[in-house]
């Protein structure tokens, strides 16, 4: 967890210094003192990071969005703030998106798979369709070590297809993108998400990172119909405050 600069003023006698770096009442703002989080709740906060992410690059119009990798310091300041709301136990609100919901970002932008349409004549395919993860294919064999693509299925019915997963999150549109022009691709694109889930959205407000975490349902398969959320500001330098809740009630037996 890096020290955000306006943070250390808050170690001062100044009230006035901290309400600079709030920009409110101090005293609305819980200090978090343990960073970690436990490793297996770790690996899905940092894969929400990376969504998060993504979701920033492209909202935002940033040229990162032709990167296959994810901007590194735009991760990791996404993954310190989930953590902080993670470890703000002394807010009665983080249970609900912490313990009673553990709610995390649905699988929309995809960060790991894509699906590769490939014409079966071509010779390199043959060794996709035997299971083997690398082809002969200079091009292809290039773009599966430098990103860590595995093989994960090969579909023979219909259009032929690979299903490739990358070791860690990508870009995935823009690394579909690469695939194109190579002889023997038809298409490349991310694996497709239908429906709609639990999520969490994130929001730059100055010094400041705002996550609206949400729980949706009432026929999501189709998109939810009701969504309830919970708002927090995390400052990278420690504190989190709670913003509030809104939408439509909780569900019952939660």
């Amino acid at each position: 967890m890096r020290t955000h600069a306006l943070s250390l003023l808050c170690l001062l006698p100044c009230v006035a210094a901290c309400e600079l770096l709030s920009g409110s009442d101090p005293s609305t703002w819980q200090s978090v003192d343990d960073r970690t989080v436990p490793d297996s709740l770790a690996a899905l906060y940092r894969v929400d990071a990376a969504r998060l992410a993504l979701r920033v690059v492209y909202d935002d119009e940033r040229p990162e969005r032709e990167e296959v990798e994810l901007p590194t310091a735009l991760v990791d300041e996404l993954y310190d703030a989930l953590a902080l709301v993670y470890n703000a136990t002394g807010l009665d609100s983080r249970d609900w998106v912490v313990e009673r919901f553990p709610i995390h970002t649905f699988p929309n932008p995809e960060v790991f798979e894509l699906t590769v349409g490939v014409f079966p004549s071509k010779e390199w395919v043959g060794a996709w369709q035997s299971g083997q993860r690398f082809t002969g294919n200079t091009h292809i064999d290039q773009l599966l070590e430098t990103y860590d693509l595995s093989l994960e299925a090969y579909h023979d019915r219909s259009m032929h297809r690979a299903n490739l997963r990358a070791g860690r999150p990508l870009n995935v549109a823009a690394l579909a993108m690469r695939f194109e022009g190579i002889d023997g691709v038809r298409y490349a694109e991310p694996l497709s998400w239908f429906g709609d889930g639990n999520d969490i959205r994130a929001r730059s407000r100055g010094e400041h990172w705002e996550l609206e975490y949400s729980v949706g349902y009432g026929d999501c398969p189709s998109g939810c119909v009701q969504r309830h959320y919970w708002t927090f500001l995390a400052d990278l330098g420690g504190f989190v405050r709670y913003e509030g809740d809104r939408g439509d009630p909780i569900p019952e037996g939660s």
